[in-house]
């Protein structure tokens, strides 16, 4: 009996650990700053920061990984002809004239070092859980997400727009599997779905997420 009520215990902690979902809404409209830093080089002597700005539909990104090498960028999803602006007191504006599949061009060489900045820099090194937008990793996955659909995509986002899916595709995949371990009925689980379990099958699941083709 309490082999039985440990295993259904799991299950439950297993299926709720997934009903914490990155929120694409809140992500969209949330304004927040974060600044990065750590350290580089021999004895760790350098210093590399990654400065983030989202407020409303901008995105503001400063990297620098040399004392004297800082780039500004700002993108702003909201905005056509989708285009990155570069710079500070002499701004550049480089606007997207072709898809960046063969990674051709000026605009596809700078969306290359934009995103990797923020992945090297951010994505990596950030604190926290990315689906928790309170912490440092969530902000910048967030401002990530948001940078590439609008860099890669092929129209700019609407103020008003429902993001419940544009940002994130998720998928679940669920296999069952032969075990001697039984599990009572569970499909009225809260957060459960459509999934149940019974009899000599122990459900396993596999959570998949994507991100969805470009819009």
């Amino acid at each position: 009996m309490l082999l039985k009520l440990f295993s259904l215990l799991a299950l439950v902690i297993s299926i709720n650990s997934y009903s914490q979902e990155f929120d694409e809404n809140r992500c969209f409209k949330d304004s927040f700053s974060i600044n990065l830093e750590r350290s580089v080089g021999p004895f760790g002597v350098g210093k590399r920061f990654l400065y983030i700005k989202k407020s409303d539909c901008e995105i503001a990104i400063g990297y620098q990984p040399f004392q004297y090498k800082k780039t500004n960028w700002l993108i702003d999803v909201c905005r056509e002809p989708i285009h990155i602006k570069k710079g500070d007191e002499s701004v550049e504006v480089i606007k997207k004239d072709t898809a960046c599949q063969s990674g051709e061009g000026d605009y596809c060489a700078e969306v290359k070092v934009v995103l990797d900045a923020i992945q090297n820099e951010g994505l990596i090194f950030a604190q926290g859980q990315r689906e928790d937008l309170n912490s440092d990793h969530g902000k910048v996955y967030c401002a990530y997400l948001l940078a590439k659909k609008y860099l890669n995509g092929k129209k700019a986002f609407r103020v008003s727009e429902d993001m419940k899916g544009m940002l994130i595709k998720r998928t679940q995949k669920v296999t069952e599997k032969e075990s001697n371990t039984y599990l009572p009925n569970v499909s009225n689980v809260p957060n459960s779905g459509s999934v149940s379990a019974g009899g000599d099958d122990l459900v396993d699941y596999s959570v998949k997420t994507e991100e969805p083709s470009d819009f």
